[in-house]
């Protein structure tokens, strides 16, 4: 099943047409609807706006996935996953799942976090990668109580190159998690080494504020230079 919002957004369909693409069967979707969230609003624009996204609401009628509406942490949403057991569940958009939902899951939430873990726990990855000099890629974990933490299963860095835009990388950044996630899942299949990521006290970070994203885009270029070569 997906964790999705019951919005347009681009990560959900990407990971839904990839799924299906390959075979994988959903069997249904938990749509959270919008909110607004408490947090500063960006000085400068560091993504692509999409639009012609198509409504998961179509992909799934015309695919039969049942589709529900419900915030993620609600009551209904906890007794329907507790009645509706699947093998995997899969962020594809959601909010911070609290331990109760994570529990009606068997432990078994997969999340792909755009950033390395643990070097880049939270929110704005892109930005605070290149703020404190760190590579960016993409990290699948089953999700704990812990932000970002849980049992990692694998990271896989992103494919930069010197002449890059800070939209190029971000939407590189994100139409490589739909491919990415499904090289997580037949790690799954496989055995392997994993780590929890519970243990690593390593800083978690919230939204950048606005007055260090002009300075954060001025090390761009310097930062993709370094990172582009180490590939």
């Amino acid at each position: 099943m997906l964790f999705a919002y019951d919005f347009p957004h681009k990560k959900t369909q990407d990971f839904l047409l990839q799924l299906l693409s390959q075979g994988y069967k959903v069997k249904y979707v938990i749509a959270a609807p919008w909110e607004k969230l408490n947090i500063p609003a960006s000085s400068i624009h560091t993504s692509c706006s999409h639009s012609n996204l198509i409504h998961r609401k179509k992909l799934c009628a015309l695919h039969g996935i049942k589709y529900i509406t419900s915030k993620h942490n609600s009551q209904k949403t906890i007794q329907y996953l507790k009645d509706n057991p699947v093998q995997l569940y899969i962020i594809s958009g959601a909010r911070i799942l609290k331990a109760n939902v994570i529990t009606a899951c068997h432990d078994k939430v997969l999340n792909i976090h755009p950033g390395l873990l643990p070097e880049c726990r939270g929110l704005d990855t892109l930005l605070w990668s290149i703020y404190k000099d760190i590579p960016i890629g993409m990290c699948a974990h089953f999700i704990s109580k812990k932000i970002d933490c849980g049992n990692f299963i694998h990271q896989k860095l992103l494919i930069l190159k010197e002449d890059d835009t800070i939209f190029d990388v971000s939407l590189r950044l994100l139409e490589e998690q739909s491919n990415f996630l499904i090289e997580a899942i037949k790690i799954l299949k496989s055995d392997f080494q994993t780590k929890n990521l519970d243990t690593l006290k390593v800083k978690y970070h919230s939204k950048m504020p606005p007055e260090l994203e002009v300075e954060t885009l001025k090390k761009l270029p310097k930062w993709l230079k370094k990172h582009s070569k180490q590939q």
